[in-house]
């Protein structure tokens, strides 16, 4: 059990830069996330007449081989966010599949041989009809991930050298804000079950309402 929780330990220790520099990426513009623009379309070529091929001498039929099974790249990916819920006045709406693609692509890139240990998934927060903070979600299956001290690291890390954290509870969950210089970008961050939960705003106090209201939802 003891070397169990130092491994785990030891892996979430070298998870959280690669963390941070990713969803520090991917806040960059969070609270109105952009737009696809849509691809220019291909000009058509012209489609070949095809010749009759000579008729080859039949062949016994091969003997059909059992299916392989399929390749983790096959199978469906995990979207932890999924069912995340908020509270009023908020509601959480799916990412566009190619924002999000991109924003998990990042993620993987940044992570480089570590991607597959985290799940992501994405959702946007709306306040009255306006997107008002985008909310990710990072699942470890099978990690330990309320050792004591990692929510600190990882919001250290967050706020970066020239950053502050605050620390709260919301409904007796601990909370750390963690805002960049002159509150432009600010993360409020939490742990829920096996995953942690981050609120990525563009000011401080929408930060705090949408973490309560998540909390809030969960209660």
């Amino acid at each position: 059990m003891l070397r169990q929780a130092a491994t785990n330990r030891s892996l979430m220790l070298g998870l959280i830069p690669l963390l941070v520099v990713s969803i520090a990426a991917a806040g960059c513009g969070a609270a109105a996330t952009p737009t696809p623009t849509t691809a220019p379309t291909a000009a058509p070529t012209a489609v070949p007449i095809a010749t009759a091929a000579p008729t080859a001498a039949p062949t016994a039929a091969p003997t059909p081989t059992p299916s392989a099974a399929p390749t983790p790249a096959e199978v469906p990916p995990v979207d932890p966010s999924e069912g995340l819920p908020i509270a009023p006045p908020y509601t959480l709406t799916p990412l566009d599949d190619v924002t999000a693609a991109a924003l998990k692509a990042g993620m993987g890139v940044a992570l480089g041989a570590q991607a597959g240990v985290v799940q992501f998934g994405f959702r946007q927060a709306i306040k009255d009809g306006k997107k008002d903070c985008l909310v990710m979600v990072m699942a470890f299956p099978g990690i330990d991930i309320g050792q004591a001290g990692v929510l600190d690291l990882f919001a250290t890390g967050l706020a970066g050298a020239t950053g502050k954290v605050e620390k709260s509870t919301v409904l007796d969950v601990p909370v750390r804000t963690a805002i960049k210089p002159d509150d432009k970008q600010v993360f409020g961050l939490y742990q829920r079950d096996d995953s942690f939960i981050a609120a990525i705003c563009d000011s401080t106090a929408a930060t705090k309402a949408v973490v309560t209201a998540l909390i809030k939802a969960d209660q």
